[in-house]
């Protein structure tokens, strides 16, 4: 774990003082990115593994975006009751029991508009000196793999103690041991870089418009290119991580989906990012 600064200082962790969400230090490096060749669970379209260069440090939320947090920018959000209010004629008696509007769990039930308005909002508060941003998809896996090359974080195989997932129609394995439902973040062990849930509770948005690695040229740090990554007539993004209804496989480093930038539901949030 890095020092704490002020201000956000190239090497040290940070702290925003609004929010109180906490940022880690990334420090440049190179890293294979998509499913390695032994991954045995990867699909086509994590492959085909290919070296990233992180250009410039970054630095990356220790945990997602709270309701807590997104509260200070829209006081009123719930995720349920957007629900509701989106579907009124839909029986969703099965939420009754479930709770996501604790203060300390990842938001939910926000689309990349969404997002992206409370990280601008962020933004003002500090005057633009300081921009935040949802993260690019090579920043999402070099963050999440934290110096490692295997399937997950933590290595090969994956149990209910990992992560919260194993709640859904696809995998129930950890039914009854997982909550069923978002659960406050950092309730489970951090990777080895000290960030939390880049593994399970909520599938994540990043910043990128959603490309088959086999389309694109060598992918490098885009952001030190100065290249765009939203095209304003391509609504597809990328998500990475799988959620608390997820199965064990989506839980993978490598794991990638595309979703349209309009797209909320209860097992999406996101993490704030700051480019140096």
């Amino acid at each position: 774990m890095h020092p704490v600064s002020l201000l956000p200082t190239p090497g040290m962790d940070w702290v925003e003082p609004m929010t109180r969400m906490e940022f880690v230090w990334i420090a440049p490096g190179a890293f294979n990115m998509g499913a390695s060749p032994g991954d045995l669970a990867g699909p086509e379209y994590e492959r085909p593994c290919h070296t990233v260069c992180i250009d410039h440090g970054y630095w990356i939320g220790r945990n997602l975006v709270t309701n807590r947090a997104y509260r200070l920018f829209r006081p009123g959000h719930d995720a349920v009751e957007t629900l509701r209010r989106q579907y009124p004629d839909y029986d969703l008696s099965h939420l009754e029991r479930k709770e996501f509007d604790r203060p300390m769990q990842p938001v939910v039930r926000v689309d990349w508009d969404d997002a992206e308005a409370f990280l601008d909002w962020l933004s003002l508060l500090h005057d633009m000196r300081i921009r935040f941003a949802l993260p690019t998809e090579e920043q999402w896996e070099y963050a999440c793999r934290a110096g490692t090359s295997s399937p997950w974080p933590w290595g090969y195989g994956i149990e209910c103690y990992h992560a919260n997932f194993g709640n859904g129609a696809i995998e129930e394995r950890c039914k009854g041991f997982n909550p069923g439902m978002t659960s406050d973040v950092g309730s489970y062990d951090p990777n080895a870089w000290g960030i939390y849930d880049m593994c399970g509770n909520v599938a994540e948005m990043c910043r990128d418009i959603y490309v088959d690695y086999a389309e694109k040229e060598r992918r490098s740090d885009r952001m030190s290119l100065g290249l765009e990554l939203v095209d304003a007539t391509n609504t597809s993004r990328v998500v990475r991580n799988g959620g608390w209804n997820a199965s064990g496989s989506r839980l993978r480093s490598s794991h990638r989906f595309k979703a349209y930038s309009h797209l909320s539901r209860l097992d999406l949030g996101f993490r704030a990012c700051i480019n140096s």
